[in-house]
């Protein structure tokens, strides 16, 4: 796979309310790549696998892998070409990622686009498959004797 053809866009709002700059670490914590400011947005645009880094990163950090993969292939348009997901603006500003709920935070959310030319190539190294436990033979051996 060429990770370099992929970008990630993060969007998020900045509402009057907050602080410009603790809406940037919260960008900042989800994606690395270059940081944009809009009247009303905090916009960071990141390439490669690079960009995607600190999800990887995370996903396996907090053991959400399964959870993870299964959001992002919700998130998969039907060309194959785009990953869209939303997380929660307030858990990503304190490191974490938190996928949004369905009803919005009182904060936002942040909107995460990834295009790339295989989405599923990209969610399958950001989130590989779960293999399914195969018990080992000598396993199977072992738990008869448990049963006599």
């Amino acid at each position: 796979m060429l990770m370099s053809q992929i970008v990630v866009r993060v969007r998020t709002p900045v509402y009057p309310t907050e602080d410009r700059g603790k809406v940037e670490k919260a960008v900042l914590n989800v994606a690395s790549g270059e940081v944009r400011h809009a009247e009303s947005s905090v916009i960071l645009v990141g390439s490669g696998k690079h960009a995607l880094e600190k999800l990887y990163k995370s996903f396996r950090d907090r053991r959400i892998l399964a959870a993870a993969r299964r959001l992002l292939l919700e998130g998969r348009s039907p060309d194959g070409k785009t990953i869209c997901f939303e997380l929660n603006k307030q858990a990503a500003y304190h490191g974490v990622i938190n996928f949004s709920p369905i009803h919005s935070p009182p904060l936002g959310v942040i909107e995460v686009v990834i295009e790339c030319d295989d989405a599923l190539e990209v969610i399958n190294w950001l989130c590989p498959p779960a293999i399914a436990y195969q018990p080992r033979q000598h396993d199977k051996h072992r738990k008869n004797r448990s049963r006599r």
